[in-house]
Order: C-alpha cells, then structure tokens, then sequence
C-alpha cells in the first residue's frame, strides 16, 4: 500500500508536469466541475487515435465545451494488470490527469468521455483497449454513464 502511494505521488507530479506542456490535451473553458456554469454537463473529452485523427475533431468542436485529447498508437493493454504497472505508464497517467481521476471520481473534469477510433482494425482494438482500462481501473465512470462510442464512418471509394 505504501508503495502504491509512493508511485501514486510520483505519477501526479510527471502529470502536473506534464500538463503545463502537454500537447495531447487541446482542452476546453468549462468542465463538469464548474458547479456555476450552467453548460458543465455538455463537457466533453474526444479520445482519438492520434494527432492526424483529432485534427478534424479539434477544427469543428465547440472550444467552450469540448475538449480532445490524442492518443499516441495503440495504447498498453492493462488487462490484469496492477495500479503500479498502469500508474507507470505515461500514456495513461496523461489521460488520468487530463480526467483529473487519479485521486477520486468525485473530480472527474468532463461528463461525457468519447472514444473516437478509427472505423478499422486497429481502431477497434484501440477502443477495445481503453474500455478494459476503464473497465479494471474506473468502472464507475462506465456505470455513471460517462463513456460513449464514436461510431465513425468507413468509406469505400470505387472507380
């Protein structure tokens, strides 16, 4: 337990750190913590595959309620994994402090949490790999209705 608290401390400071300079994070002006603001349960977080994705995404979203956040590939499968290896990760200690989740979910900064994935293969497992995240580590945010599936199109271009 001390060890986990111990790494707990250190993954908040990389991602405090990390969050003065994080370029995945193209955040918004009002979250679900904004008890004042009467749009606080429109906050969105848009979770893409990467910066090329969530250009479009970035380009067309309401600045004052959405926010994106951009993957980097395909992301650690944490299935069975402990607190202290997924603490470790830098990809997920990003997403926790983006969330603001590392302590409790009583700060969850956004009400609705949108995988947004490519309509392929790896975008898929994308998904796939976020929902067991969430599903091991925060299964409240998927009980309390938080998390949506983008369904994004495929297109077929014929001659």
């Amino acid at each position: 337990r001390k060890e986990l608290s111990g790494i707990r401390k250190l993954a908040k400071e990389r991602a405090k750190k990390a969050s003065l300079h994080n370029r995945k994070l193209r955040d918004c002006r009002v979250h679900l913590t904004d008890a004042k603001n009467s749009r606080s349960l429109e906050s969105t977080l848009f979770i893409t595959e990467g910066d090329s994705a969530s250009g479009s995404i970035t380009k067309s979203r309401d600045v004052n309620t959405q926010a994106v956040f951009s993957l980097r590939g395909k992301p650690l499968n944490t299935y069975g994994m402990t607190k202290k290896i997924v603490y470790e990760n830098e990809e997920f200690n990003l997403l926790q402090a983006a969330l603001n989740i590392e302590e409790s979910m009583e700060d969850l900064r956004y009400n609705n949490i949108v995988i947004a994935t490519d309509a392929d293969v790896d975008g898929m497992h994308i998904r796939l790999l976020l929902i067991t995240f969430f599903l091991q580590f925060f299964p409240e945010i998927i009980k309390e209705g938080h998390l949506y599936i983008l369904q994004t199109p495929l297109f077929r271009v014929r001659n």
